[in-house]
């Protein structure tokens, strides 16, 4: 599963502005000659060790002046991991003569390593060699959790984009290839670019084997897919895959849905207003899914069905959504300046908007208890935990973690030691649900299906309100309350 999905969150609809770094902790500086590539990926994983990934020239350093390393030509890539009170665990550089880019990065449920690339002229990772045939060759890359390399395959025929990892440890690939042989299954498209370049997505196993590879085109009978391009990939609790992109430049934009066995579910081609070259995928607990793109969110049912579409005036630069539908981004107003971090809830509506000082965030992630993470640039002294960082010679980034309880003042309510201000009654039901609160101000009352669809809504001010049920179906509902300051979900039975 991807280790990006958080358990549930519950947070308020209240907008607060954050101008300090004293609201994070610190986990790493890293400084020298470090140039962060676009998104170098980053992550997090089941217990919390955080996945650092970079670009870097001459010498990088890691939190002191003894860990440290050095290229092996003008620019490498580093892999680093830290455990999650900061201490650095080991750190690895992907060297050769030329490029060596790492695109992705999945960790599955015993800590294993997996990330794709390309490069060219030459690869190296521990005593791995590989010569890239071509410009750009496409790698996949396996470590154990002490970074020591397991395998590497690579071909100059393929090109990788994304990957995910179910909850069987099987991995999901998107990318390019030219022929019909991929990971010694044999398979059909017909669709290929003017240089021979056809979509395809790949199901692997640890050892890289193929279950089985498809082009969706050729599996949504698509006439003439020409130029076909697989954007993004992500698998549900089911082991289902979702995968989004675009066919005959961008003529037909769509979402797909695959079983684990490799059979589409189901196909939709996208208007453009729900498209706009969709960059990501996430699932929630309910198995809905959330397609987000430059300046969008779209929420769409695990039928494919869209829920809902946000438009928000800014651009993303990474994004992630945890299991109780929340969206968190960091967002820029300008190319080269990123502005800030804002959380979109699961019905569309922006509840926070975080703004910092002398730090650009290039990236973001999240760990199994529901913190965020955030890395980014600085260049002139900080304040972090009340103390000033200074900035070492060459560029520096750190990593941080957000003290989201004391950023909100205390309104983080996790559903686990409930306060008395709201009852409800009977649970199950049979027709009428009676709903007790000492809430003082405007709230809102919301009942949403087990796959996230909302089906009633209220606003009221009364302390005791009364729902009819009777034309709902028997079944397991949630009910939200929600006011300015307060935010809580239960499960209700209807009989």
């Amino acid at each position: 599963m991807k280790t990006r999905l958080l358990p549930l969150l519950v947070l308020f609809t209240t907008t607060v502005s954050i101008n300090s770094q004293d609201n994070m902790d610190k986990i790493i500086h890293v400084w020298g000659g470090v140039i962060y590539y676009e998104k170098s990926p980053l992550l997090v994983d089941q217990d919390g060790n955080i996945y650092l990934t970079g670009f870097f020239h001459d010498t990088v350093f890691f939190e002191s002046e003894n860990n440290f390393l050095v290229t092996v030509d003008s620019s490498d890539s580093f892999l680093a991991k830290v455990y999650p009170d900061g201490t650095l665990a080991w750190k690895k550089a992907v060297s050769g003569f030329a490029h060596e880019y790492i695109l992705d990065i999945e960790v599955d449920q015993e800590g294993f390593i997996y990330f794709i690339g390309d490069f060219g002229g030459t690869l190296m990772i521990d005593t791995a060699y590989i010569e890239a045939a071509g410009y750009n060759d496409a790698y996949l890359c396996k470590m154990d959790p002490d970074g020591r390399l397991i395998k590497l395959i690579s071909d100059e025929e393929l090109h990788f984009f994304k990957m995910a990892m179910d909850g069987n440890g099987q991995m999901y690939l998107i990318g390019l290839a030219k022929g019909n042989q991929l990971f010694n299954f044999a398979f059909e498209t017909s669709g290929h670019d003017s240089q021979g370049y056809g979509a395809f997505t790949a199901k692997l196993n640890s050892s890289f084997n193929a279950d089985w590879v498809i082009s969706i085109c050729d599996s949504a009978n698509l006439n003439q897919p020409a130029g076909s391009f697989n954007r993004a990939v992500i698998t549900d609790s089911f082991n289902n895959a979702y995968i989004s992109g675009r066919v005959n430049d961008d003529t037909i934009q769509y979402l797909s849905k695959f079983d684990p066995d490799g059979n589409m579910l189901w196909f939709k081609s996208l208007t453009p207003a729900d498209s706009v070259d969709i960059a990501d995928l996430f699932v929630d607990k309910f198995d809905n899914l959330y397609a987000v793109a430059g300046g969008s969110i779209s929420k769409f049912n695990n039928d494919g069905d869209k829920l809902w579409r946000k438009e928000i005036s800014y651009r993303f630069w990474t994004y992630a959504v945890d299991q109780n539908g929340y969206t968190y981004l960091i967002y820029f107003e300008n190319w080269g300046s990123l502005d800030g971090f804002m959380i979109v809830d699961p019905n569309g509506y922006i509840v926070y908007d975080y703004s910092f000082d002398k730090i650009e965030f290039h990236q973001l992630a999240m760990d199994a208890d529901g913190n965020v993470y955030l890395n980014g640039l600085f260049a002139d002294e900080i304040s972090v935990e009340g103390k000033p960082l200074n900035p070492k010679r060459g560029e520096n980034f750190i990593m941080m973690k957000l003290k989201s309880e004391e950023m909100i003042g205390g309104l983080y309510y996790d559903g686990t030691n409930q306060e008395r201000n709201f009852s409800l009654y009977p649970n199950p039901a049979i027709d009428i649900l009676n709903i007790e609160t000492n809430i003082s101000n405007l709230h809102c009352i919301e009942i949403t299906s087990l796959n996230g669809q909302l089906l009633y809504n209220t606003k009221t001010e009364d302390h005791t309100f009364q729902i009819d049920l009777s034309s709902f179906q028997k079944g397991i509902y949630f009910i939200t309350v929600r006011s300015r300051d307060y935010v809580i979900t239960e499960k209700i039975i209807k009989l």
